[in-house]
């Protein structure tokens, strides 16, 4: 199945392989029981200039939140109440917590926790309450651990579900014909827009680059499938869509869109909480993406819900047209405080 070859290619992005060696065997034998899979996606995976102080992206699945939360709280690796992170995690899943069991020199880890139901309904984009993880699974993952075979394989059919729903809503701005290359590249951007993110404008394009021969691949598996089931017609080496693309679906999906940048930016308030030293890893992210130092006030640091606004404003209305060299690490956030 095109699902599993694409899920299955495994990328070691260096020796010390922090996932398999460290963050994986953390988690399940601190909270095994209620750790259903863990997907690894993001910077490290695909390869798209991750830094020294680039965290690796995993997604959590766990069969409950309260009992996750409580093994993590009792093995000291949150310090956030067990009760306060359940009623935070019903709320705009998935919940962002930091993984660091060997200190802020060691590897870090950026997790997204979230349950069955909820994995489940956010990769339906009929169901979907807003575009977050869609954005994320649509892309190159690495699921490296799974609890049973039985859940392996339902992890695969929801990804498998996530991606082919990608022509229903991507076809609707593509220029036709199209191909799985032009599907992927249009998908990413379309998703980057649904964001508010601190990242250059060609950041998209960047991580298709990063992902083509694995984008190009699955995708291609995609568009012959509909082509199978009637729902796309062949030209040549492209393909067509059957039906143009109506103004009130498009409408539609623009609301869609629209909704889910609100959602997901309203949502940082959450991770503001959930995330501990939040405020240093994103200090860190901004100045890696856009080549500039960020020196923090004192008053930025004590209240910075209130008074960082104005120099977040300034970070996305000021975005470069291109990331900074992947080198250019500038490092300043350790300065800033782990709070």
């Amino acid at each position: 199945m095109w699902e599993t070859q694409f899920l299955e290619k495994s990328i070691v992005m260096d020796s010390k392989r922090p996932v398999q060696d460290l963050f994986v065997p953390l988690l399940v034998d601190i909270a095994g029981n209620h750790v259903e899979a863990i997907v690894l996606y993001g910077s490290h995976l695909s390869g798209t200039s991750p830094g020294r102080y680039s965290a690796y992206d995993l997604v959590l699945i766990v069969d409950q939140y309260r009992g996750f939360y409580d093994a993590l709280y009792s093995a000291k690796i949150i310090h956030r109440s067990p009760f306060l992170m359940t009623i935070f995690s019903w709320f705009l899943p998935p919940t962002v917590i930091r993984l660091s069991p060997e200190g802020d020199a060691g590897a870090l880890a950026k997790c997204l926790v979230i349950d069955r139901s909820d994995f489940e309904r956010s990769l339906r984009v009929d169901r979907a309450r807003d575009h977050f993880m869609i954005s994320r699974m649509i892309q190159k993952v690495q699921v490296v651990y799974r609890k049973s075979d039985v859940v392996g394989e339902w992890v695969r059919e929801n990804l498998q579900v996530v991606r082919y729903d990608v022509l229903s809503w991507a076809t609707l701005w593509i220029s036709q014909p199209f191909n799985s290359a032009s599907l992927a590249r249009e998908m990413l951007r379309i998703c980057y827009r649904s964001e508010n993110r601190p990242e250059s404008s060609g950041r998209s394009d960047a991580v298709f680059l990063a992902q083509q021969k694995e984008l190009v691949e699955c995708y291609s598996e995609v568009l012959a499938e509909a082509e199978i089931k009637g729902e796309l017609e062949r030209e040549g080496d492209d393909y067509r869509t059957l039906l143009p693309a109506s103004k009130i679906r498009r409408l539609q999906r623009l609301l869609y869109f629209k909704m889910s940048k609100l959602r997901v930016t309203f949502s940082w308030f959450k991770h503001m909480v959930t995330f501990e030293g939040w405020l240093p890893y994103i200090v860190r992210k901004v100045e890696r993406r856009t080549g500039n130092q960020i020196h923090l006030t004192k008053i930025e640091k004590m209240l910075p819900v209130l008074f960082l606004w104005p120099r977040v404003l300034f970070v996305f209305w000021n975005r470069p047209e291109r990331e900074a060299e992947p080198g250019q690490n500038l490092g300043t956030a350790t300065d800033q405080g782990e709070s």
